[in-house]
Formats: structure tokens, C-alpha cells, sequence
């Protein structure tokens, strides 16, 4: 790494990131089941 990373400032982006992530594929997952139920 060219640059020094703050260890505990990089893992909590990494963590916001994941719950990011987890959030919308939540989302999406319940737009589609509700596409299926109501279809």
C-alpha cells in the first residue's frame, strides 16, 4: 500500500459496506417474493 490505512477506520467502512449490501439484496429478495406471491 502507497499510503498508511487506519486499520479500525478501514475495517468499519469494509463493515458499513457489507451491511450495505445485505440491506438492498434484503430488498430486492422481498420485491421479488412479493412479484411471486402476487403472481
Amino acid at each position: 500500500m502507497p499510503y498508511p490505512v487506519d486499520d479500525s477506520q478501514d475495517r468499519g467502512v469494509l463493515t458499513f459496506l457489507l451491511l450495505a449490501i445485505m440491506a438492498i439484496g434484503a430488498l430486492l429478495v422481498r420485491r421479488r417474493y412479493r412479484v411471486v406471491s402476487n403472481v
